[in-house]
């Protein structure tokens, strides 16, 4: 009569050997290196929102306020478990009012000036269902690089079909060189790449953009 023992070899052998087939199969699947879409949707009325990610930047959180003693932002941050670079998101808007396709600011383009993790708008655009032809009117909430960035693509309106808005007050400051030369040196670039990215669409014509001005 067989031993316990040689009993259990002989069930347990082919059912090691079965697990392990099972699993060298399964490593041959290769992983997925798709992304989650970055992007977040909701409904404000009638409105429908779209928060679309340009991507993040990181800023040395205790040199933008120079007002405030270092060290109780240096304790803010550790309250908070931060280190002085925090990680920020640059985010646009896109508004669905169910007879027009609204953009709301177009994060930082091919613009460097930033690093290399932002420029994803387009793509996000893109994976939430819309695509850049859609879309028939921007608004600027003001022309700094990481809001106006996107409005171009290899040197061509990124949004052909769009009336681009901004307040009047805005384009007299940034698109003046007066303006430029009179700012301090670390705020060119601001104005530098608002008169790049404005000159070829203010060629297509004033039905293309328009000024106005707020309250």
């Amino acid at each position: 009569m067989p031993s316990l023992l040689s009993a259990a070899v002989r069930f347990c052998v082919p059912a090691f050997l079965g697990v392990f087939a099972v699993s060298g199969a399964l490593a041959q699947t290769p992983m997925s290196t798709d992304n989650s879409p970055g992007w977040y949707r909701m409904h404000i009325g009638s409105f429908e929102i779209t928060a679309l990610s340009d991507g993040t930047l990181d800023l040395p959180v205790d040199q933008l306020f120079p007002k405030v003693d270092p060290g109780r932002i240096r304790s803010l941050l550790a309250r908070s478990f931060l280190a002085s670079n925090v990680s920020l998101t640059v985010n646009a808007f896109l508004v669905n009012t169910g007879t027009r396709l609204v953009l709301i600011d177009t994060g930082t383009g091919t613009s460097q000036a930033f690093g290399p993790k932002l420029g994803q708008l387009l793509a996000n655009l893109r994976a939430s269902g819309y695509s850049a032809e859609q879309v028939e009117e921007i608004y600027v909430t003001h022309m700094h690089t990481d809001h106006i960035g996107g409005l171009l693509r290899d040197g061509q309106p990124a949004f052909p079909k769009a009336t681009i808005r901004a307040d009047v007050r805005e384009a007299g400051r940034y698109l003046s060189k007066a303006e430029m030369d009179a700012a301090p040196a670390d705020e060119r670039e601001d104005y530098e790449s608002a008169m790049t990215i404005f000159k070829p669409i203010s060629h297509r014509g004033s039905s293309s953009h328009s000024t106005e001005k707020r309250n």
